[in-house]
């Protein structure tokens, strides 16, 4: 069900699920909130489990500790981000991005993965609309 969540509150539920991995593969853990995008009205559940998903995988491709940073901020502040609806402009979707030291993907599989995004277009999107 949505309603309005602290994305804070989200990826903290997420932590407690893989902090014992976390704390086994030697990995820090950082985080980077802009106050005023954190809050977002979504499924709690389906957030969780995108983030749990994004996660779990970085946390598999470290196999010698390592670094995971969560960052969360309005759509289209980001470097390198556009603001590709009228909403974007008035800051009306947040951005989670998770960035890992991890091994990456091989680049023989980059333009395979590149293809799906194409094919899938805008039918999936990491971006949700905060609240205002």
């Amino acid at each position: 069900m949505r309603k309005i969540h602290h994305v804070r509150d989200i990826v903290h539920e997420v932590l407690t699920l893989v902090d014992k991995k976390i704390v086994e593969k030697q990995i820090s853990w950082q985080e980077k909130y802009d106050d005023d995008s954190s809050f977002v009205f979504a499924d709690f559940h389906q957030i969780q489990q995108v983030l749990l998903n994004l996660i779990l995988n970085a946390i598999d491709a470290m196999k010698d500790g390592g670094q995971l940073i969560l960052t969360v901020a309005p759509a289209g502040s980001g470097e390198g981000l556009k603001a590709d609806t009228k909403q974007n402009e008035n800051n009306r979707f947040v951005n989670i991005s998770l960035a890992d030291t991890g091994a990456g993907i091989q680049s023989k599989n980059l333009e395979a993965i590149r293809s799906e995004e194409r094919r899938v277009g805008k039918e999936c999107r990491s971006r949700w609309s905060p609240y205002h």
